[in-house]
């Protein structure tokens, strides 16, 4: 009965994806499957928090950070989305290359994201499982990681959004603040907030697994569909002022800039 549960629980991932894809078919805006994939991961902090035996602090704690981070990226999103903004220009390029008949095609990419959700989530499983008494210094370690990459993310977004509404900075590349030390301050803290939760998760039965989901993010935003695709939407838009910024600036890890004041 409880695995039948469980699996019931785990499917309606793929309800919320489905929804998500509904209304990229309504709209001819695949950005819904971020929207979608956001709100999975929080639903699926809250049934193992409410479904789990674990210390109830502990279950609260993890599904209170999660919500948090939903809640930032889905209104980022949605503020977007609910502008009648242009389409992302990586949604852009992927609905080219699908063609006319895409159902099928985003029917799995949204699928797909719904089970990179669930894979994500074994963070949430093994520490909402956690009995133990009390919060080991690891687990102190953890959340504040986490907190801080959530502050880090918000503070990065804000700091784009100022630079944009500029006019006179329209068109240029935003060097200022957090970018003046990292050209993708916010993915660096969007990695570090599952390094925060794989360190959260470590002291618990199983936890030294959690860092798969970190080490899962780290690749998707380094290698796939993070900083490869911004770097060549960037490259196109800003040319060689772009360049020039690459040259001197750490593309993740936040670190000094290494341009020379003439």
């Amino acid at each position: 009965m409880k695995a039948f549960m469980t699996l019931l629980s785990i499917s309606f991932v793929f309800v919320i994806m489905l929804l998500a894809l509904i209304k990229e078919r309504r709209t001819k805006n695949a950005g819904w499957v971020d929207v979608g994939w956001a709100m999975s991961i929080c639903y699926l902090a809250a049934a193992t928090a409410w479904s789990n035996n674990g210390v109830i602090y502990r279950r609260s704690i993890l599904f209170l950070m999660v919500l948090l981070w939903s809640l930032r990226l889905t209104s980022h999103i949605l503020s977007r989305l609910l502008s009648n903004a242009p389409e992302d220009k990586r949604y852009q390029a992927m609905r080219e290359a699908f063609g006319q008949k895409s159902g099928g095609k985003y029917f799995a990419l949204f699928m797909g994201e719904g089970l990179l959700a669930i894979v994500l989530s074994y963070p949430f499983c093994v520490i909402t499982r956690n009995s133990f008494p009390g919060l080991m210094g690891l687990e102190f370690l953890g959340i504040t990681m986490a907190l801080i990459a959530l502050a880090g993310e918000t503070l990065a977004d804000r700091q784009l959004q100022d630079f944009i509404a500029v006019p006179a900075n329209r068109g240029h590349v935003c060097d200022v603040g957090l970018w003046r030390y990292s050209r993708h301050p916010n993915y660096f803290f969007e990695f570090t907030f599952w390094v925060g939760l794989a360190v959260f998760a470590w002291p618990s039965p199983g936890g030294q697994w959690a860092c798969s989901s970190a080490l899962i993010m780290l690749v998707l935003l380094v290698k796939v569909t993070g900083i490869p695709h911004a770097e060549r939407q960037a490259l196109i838009s800003r040319g060689e002022e772009y360049r020039r910024y690459m040259q001197t600036t750490s593309a993740f890890i936040p670190w000094f800039n290494l341009k020379i004041n003439s």
